[in-house]
């Protein structure tokens, strides 16, 4: 079992994983993904929870099944993005509205980790943010079909990105008082 991180950043902070990239050194979405990059996945504030272990809810990787109230079903797997395709972790979020952008935290997942989880990772270009990658193994048609395989790789996603280093970005609105547990 992966050790729980329980320092949670201060509202805002974020960490970025090896050497700070510029704009020249950033990779492509064109450039192979490799096992030492990192991937980011935004996570809703109710899903940061300082008093569990792991810190990360791990309906955080829940695939978004098609139905009358959801935008965007994960039809080809949960979304996330290359850290190495963008200037900072807060760039993932720049789809969500400024009103509800401080509901919003990032997380980070090491490419290699997934691997060792039978997991693999996908390009999926998106238009507005650069490095968009999906998780075909957890996708809305792979829960409905294999759902205690995606259950039991939401918890190992959710116990890796709890981890020390893998929190890029607390959301602000985040308090160990006010946190929900959700999903779990």
């Amino acid at each position: 079992m992966a050790s729980c991180c329980r320092t949670i950043l201060t509202p805002g902070q974020f960490i970025r994983s090896g050497i700070e990239l510029d704009d020249e050194c950033m990779k492509s979405e064109s450039d192979e993904i490799t096992d030492d990059e990192f991937l980011l996945r935004r996570v809703h504030y109710t899903r940061f929870r300082t008093e569990k272990c792991p810190v990360i809810s791990h309906s955080s990787f829940e695939p978004k099944l098609p139905g009358p109230k959801t935008r965007d079903p994960d039809v080809d797997g949960i979304s996330l993005y290359r850290e190495s395709c963008l200037n900072s972790p807060d760039d993932c979020l720049a789809k969500i509205s400024d009103v509800k952008r401080s509901e919003w935290g990032v997380v980070r997942v090491p490419v290699h980790a997934l691997k060792r989880i039978d997991l693999t990772v996908k390009p999926s270009p998106d238009d507005q943010i650069p490095g968009h990658v999906v998780i075909p193994e957890m996708s809305a048609s792979e829960f409905e079909n294999n759902r205690d395989f995606v259950r039991s790789s939401m918890a190992r996603l959710a116990e890796i990105c709890s981890q020390e280093g893998n929190v890029a970005l607390t959301p602000p609105l985040h308090t160990s008082t006010t946190s929900k547990s959700v999903g779990s």
